[in-house]
């Protein structure tokens, strides 16, 4: 396997995290600031193959943390230059490190599946960023594992997505403009947003019939992800009416439609 070789190895770096997560009667001040500085100056050298790779090698969670990060940040600020093929082997390695990785801590999850979502953001409009049908069904394996874990991992991906949509943070050095923010989410609303809509739906259709899986948190985060993406796209009413049909389809009764609706 290809080792990490930057200017400082896994040990130093894994020992810089280690010096920021410790108590302030163990190490100085400037030991702290020191450490700081290394990881702000790791993030302007560090190239993308070299963040995988610490993926794989590392297991310090601030380390994971801080190059989850950097992936997203890496990505964008270098967008013209990176080749597409490259641009989507970022995202889709984020993506398997979390929904492979066991007992990750909940902010190294977030971190990767954010800088997953700025990617396909970003080239939502260029096309960088790859084929939609692969990302569905990306999700939609995440969705149907059977793992509780991986499951839960697909509905915080999917509200990633959701939440970089809608939010318009803009980055001139990235390329995030007001402009790009609104055509970017007008595009999610129409190629995304119907298709996550059924795919949430679909996969807790298939387990509402489970009275134990009822109680399980991730059915919680799919009925939660289908309220949040009515909430975004209300300028999209069609959705809404689409989706209306949807349920009546699976459901002929009131007991899932009132479940949803006291979410």
């Amino acid at each position: 396997m290809e080792q990490f070789q930057n200017t400082m190895d896994l040990a130093t770096i894994e020992g810089f995290a280690e010096t920021l997560l410790a108590p302030p009667n163990v190490v100085t001040s400037e030991s702290r600031e020191q450490a700081t500085f290394f990881f702000e100056d790791l993030k302007k050298k560090i190239t993308i193959s070299e963040c995988l790779i610490l993926l794989r090698e590392s297991k310090n969670p601030f380390v994971l943390f801080q190059i989850g990060q950097a992936v997203g940040e890496i990505v964008l600020r270098d967008w013209s230059l990176i080749e597409p093929n490259d641009v989507q082997v970022a995202y889709k390695t984020l993506l398997e490190f979390v929904a492979t990785s066991l007992s990750l801590e909940s902010y190294v999850v977030g971190a990767c599946l954010k800088s997953a979502a700025m990617i396909i953001k970003r080239g939502i409009l260029d096309g960088k960023s790859g084929d939609q049908e692969e990302l569905y069904q990306f999700i939609h394996q995440m969705l149907t594992n059977e793992s509780s874990t991986i499951q839960a991992a697909g509905c915080l991906f999917i509200s990633a997505l959701i939440e970089q949509f809608s939010s318009a943070w803009r980055n001139s050095k990235f390329s995030i403009t007001w402009d790009f923010h609104l055509q970017a989410k007008s595009t999610f609303e129409v190629s995304f947003c119907g298709v996550l809509i059924l795919l949430v739906y679909y996969i807790v259709s298939r387990t509402m019939d489970s009275a134990v899986f009822l109680k399980c948190l991730s059915l919680h985060f799919m009925l939660y992800q289908i309220k949040k993406i009515l909430l975004v796209t209300t300028s999209q009413e069609d959705y809404v009416i689409d989706f209306s049909k949807f349920l009546r389809i699976f459901c002929p009764g009131t007991s899932q439609a009132d479940c949803i609706d006291d979410f």
